[in-house]
């Protein structure tokens, strides 16, 4: 379905003339453990990606990929 020139993506805030057209949510409001679990699964990170979950303006999972790098010139011998 095309509303306006722009197409529309599962009737996003982004169409034009939609019924999210003039839908501006509140930002979230994080709760302090929330925002805190954020923070310190951030900091055991060294490399990898912390995704974030959220419904309804809530945080509902946190999911952590963490990579290891392994040093190929300790390990060959």
């Amino acid at each position: 379905m095309i509303i306006g020139w722009r197409r529309c993506r599962a009737l996003g805030p982004v169409c034009e003339g939609g019924p999210m057209a003039n839908h501006r949510p509140e930002p979230a409001t994080l709760a302090d453990d929330v925002l805190e679990e954020i923070k310190q699964q951030l900091a055991n990170l060294q490399f990898g990606s912390l995704e974030i979950q959220v419904h309804n303006g809530q945080v509902v999972q946190l999911e952590r990929r963490e990579k290891k790098r392994l040093d190929r010139s300790v390990n060959a011998k």
